[in-house]
């Protein structure tokens, strides 16, 4: 493997090894093994296939279904599950055992695109006020459920996107710490999914009423 491909390989593990432990993906293994593999579910085939490309070395086979529309114990109208397995790595153990904490130190905006991909929405307010109005968000769980975590993740987000970089809250009044939403101003979401972009358009996530995103393609464009 040349330097090049090796720089590639390093950067895409670890892309998909932040984005297990922060968007729609978990880690496993089994009893008898030592090294973790990382899964990746998704209703969109798509979005798993341009994360399997990032480092398609790992992955032995491709986008699977687990679950087919409507199946049974599944809420009504519930659309097919996609699911993506990796083989087992070493480095997938450093990411499950290391500290939230650390790893905010470590993000970049490219795992934020990525998140954002998994967890991001724009809820569209333009509706019941006088002008358009989009609030950019990503879903972040419970990834500021303590003060420490909390000072620590806005803390890079400042050194990531400056200095004005929106709110934390939890997703309604009922919400517990474990539940929280980052709401981020425009020029950071402009970042952020300007950056997604580069792996998968959701059409759904960028509304084509926001002027800077007008013209950005409707289909996956891979990375």
């Amino acid at each position: 493997m040349g330097n090049q491909q090796l720089s590639s390989y390093r950067k895409g593990i670890k892309l998909l090894a932040k984005n297990a432990k922060l968007g729609d993906g978990y880690f496993s293994k089994h009893p008898e093994c030592v090294n973790y593999k990382i899964t990746f579910t998704s209703t969109t085939p798509e979005l798993l296939e341009a994360k399997r490309t990032l480092c398609p070395e790992i992955f032995g086979v491709g986008v699977k279904m687990t679950r087919k529309a409507n199946a049974k114990n599944c809420y009504k109208n519930a659309k097919p599950l996609y699911g993506l397995t990796s083989f087992v790595k070493s480095i997938f153990n450093v990411y499950k055992h290391m500290p939230y904490e650390e790893l905010y130190t470590r993000l970049t905006i490219a795992d934020f695109g990525l998140w954002y991909l998994d967890d991001g929405g724009i809820v569209d307010r333009s509706k019941t006020e006088n002008s358009n109005s989009y609030r950019p968000y990503i879903c972040i769980g419970n990834c500021c459920n303590t003060k420490e975590r909390t000072a620590i993740f806005i803390e890079n987000l400042h050194r990531l996107f400056g200095s004005k970089i929106g709110g934390i809250r939890p997703n309604n009044s009922k919400a517990t710490e474990n539940n929280k939403t980052w709401y981020m101003p425009r020029a950071v979401a402009e970042e952020i999914i300007e950056k997604g972009l580069e792996f998968y358009a959701f059409p759904n996530k960028i509304p084509y009423r926001w002027k800077k995103f007008n013209g950005y393609p409707q289909v996956g464009v891979g990375n």
